[in-house]
């Protein structure tokens, strides 16, 4: 069940990104009409282009992965004091509170929404 699981995300993911290739191919050129067979030549040249990445640089691997290891151990270090030393203040106030600072005329749901994103 695994396997197929893991197949499955595999060819999910990169039908997906070569369609998304083959929409972008086609917003920048009016000539440009997307077959499925290209979609098939992408997934394909992906997965090989992966491989040679895997099977060539493997030792690059355990360096990147130590690098994520310590940028996320300094981001949640970094943010600890943010929580624990911040003003106590209470709980329901997260998510019964907006703040309309930009002056949106209506407050909820653009406070909401660029408050997310910031």
């Amino acid at each position: 069940m695994n396997v197929v699981g893991w197949q499955s995300a595999v060819a999910g993911v990169g039908f997906l990104n070569a369609s998304l290739i083959q929409g972008i191919s086609a917003l920048n050129s009016t000539s440009y009409s997307p077959t499925p067979w290209q979609a098939n030549f992408n997934v394909l040249g992906g997965c090989i282009s992966c491989c040679f990445r895997e099977y060539g640089r493997s030792s690059l691997l355990p360096k990147v992965e130590g690098l994520v290891l310590i940028f996320t151990s300094w981001i949640l270090c970094d943010s600890y004091p943010f929580g624990q030393h911040g003003p106590p203040g209470d709980a329901t106030d997260v998510f019964t509170v907006f703040v309309n600072g930009g002056g949106w005329p209506t407050m909820v749901c653009r406070s909401w929404w660029i408050g997310s994103n910031n």
